[in-house]
């Protein structure tokens, strides 16, 4: 077939670049296209700042590395961190403001996977992300840059806030796509997922159809996560035991990423959280996801409230539809997940609770450690289904035992989407 094509080609004045062409072709790889997860990015930051809250704070700064820095997070330097990486959301305008006079850069490195390959650079050997992911797919023939390409995003914002990043990522998936002459595999972990999910309902089926083959979600939070309501009422520390439990809550309570991340409220059948499950016992409360609203007011936190009631919605069940595209969803299960808090205090308007302890008595504590069993399932559940999802794949592969912040690393995981974009 090849030397018709080549002989078809001999009788045109584009006989060289037409078999370079074929050859290119011939050995070029499906493309995949890779978005991170909450945390999963670093971030640079250059300070210019009107007034500092702490004296050992700096109000200037040259561009540096911001998240993650192990000397980031120490000891009163934490306090610093935590503001210069802080959002403010106005209720009036909508929009969402770095703190007065920081910038951030959440996408250096663009195409590539420098601000993603590992938490903190610095520390290669305890903090990988993505190292994994790429080291399995370079073995494979990927290149870098060319058809396995890294699309970092600020992840303390939600897809509301993305709207410059999602042309970005518009723009890298239609270059990869001709440049490698096949559509893209996309490929999103945990958070990620929902972004990806926000940018393909956005876009026509025209433009999916030419230039999506896959879609892969790894672990996402499909329903959100008890984890990210104990992050906003207490704090989360990522499962990290060294760190006290409220280490990064003054970001916590500032990102709207933790709005994004919110326990869905629903009917309970769809992979939400319904009226009846309790996600919060304080001693005089029971709260449901029905109750988040209230629990950031009791706890005095408008800025996450405001924040709540404008990103929530992204996620309810009225918006979450199918992709309407060839979907395939892995994620971990039967590793014991937090899916209900018991706290020894009432809420109190500029009090952090103490740590909570766990409750399993009313919840199923499966999942992947980090995600509930029942938002991991929200697609399955929801999406076949869907009209949109008509014509489309949906497959789902659960990996057991497979924590969430593996799923990145996991050699079942990723030989799985190798399979799937060599079968193209």
């Amino acid at each position: 077939e090849i030397s018709k094509v080549s002989s078809s080609l001999m009788r045109t004045s584009g006989v060289i670049v037409g078999v370079l062409a074929l050859f290119v072709g011939a050995l070029a790889k499906a493309p995949i296209v890779v978005m991170n997860g909450v945390g999963g990015t670093v971030l640079y930051a250059q300070l210019n700042k009107p007034s500092v809250s702490h004296e050992w704070c700096s109000k200037t700064s040259p561009w540096y590395r911001v998240w993650i820095s192990v000397e980031e997070l120490g000891p009163l330097i934490v306090d610093c961190t935590m503001e210069n990486l802080a959002i403010t959301f106005d209720p009036v305008t909508k929009t969402y403001s770095n703190a007065p006079g920081v910038l951030v850069n959440g996408t250096s490195d663009f195409g590539g996977f420098d601000a993603m390959m590992y938490l903190d650079p610095s520390e290669k050997l305890i903090e990988p992300y993505m190292a994994a992911l790429v080291q399995f797919f370079t073995g494979k023939g990927y290149v870098v840059g060319t058809d396995l390409l890294g699309a970092p995003y600020d992840w303390r914002l939600a897809a509301d806030g993305q709207s410059d990043y999602f042309a970005r990522l518009q723009a890298l998936i239609e270059n990869a796509t001709e440049v490698n002459g096949s559509p893209v595999t996309l490929v999103a972990h945990s958070m990620g997922g929902l972004m990806s999910l926000k940018f393909l309902q956005s876009k026509s089926a025209s433009w999916k159809a030419k230039y999506i083959k896959s879609y892969v979600p790894l672990d996402a939070p499909w329903g959100g996560a008890v984890n990210a309501l104990m992050g906003v009422i207490s704090g989360y520390a990522f499962g990290e035991v060294a760190i006290p439990h409220d280490w990064f809550r003054p970001l916590q309570i500032h990102t709207p990423s933790m709005a994004f991340f919110q326990p869905v409220p629903g009917t309970g059948n769809d992979g939400t959280f319904d009226k009846d499950m309790v996600l919060v016992k304080t001693p005089s409360k029971s709260y449901s996801a029905f109750d988040i609203l209230q629990i950031l007011q009791d706890e005095g936190l408008p800025d996450m409230s405001a924040m709540y009631q404008e990103i929530a919605p992204l996620l309810g069940e009225s918006s979450f539809g199918a992709p309407g595209v060839n979907t395939y969803v892995v994620y971990g299960y039967n590793v014991t997940t937090t899916c209900g808090l018991q706290y020894s205090a009432d809420f109190s308007a500029g009090v952090t609770p103490s740590a909570p302890g766990t409750m399993y008595y009313q919840c199923n504590p499966d999942g992947d450690g980090t995600v509930n069993i029942n938002s991991l399932m929200r697609a399955e559940l929801s999406w076949a289904s869907d009209p949109a999802q008509t014509g489309f794949a949906l497959n789902i592969t659960r990996i057991k035992g497979m924590a969430h912040m593996d799923a990145v690393k996991n050699t079942d995981a990723l030989q799985y989407i190798f399979n799937l974009v060599s079968s193209y």
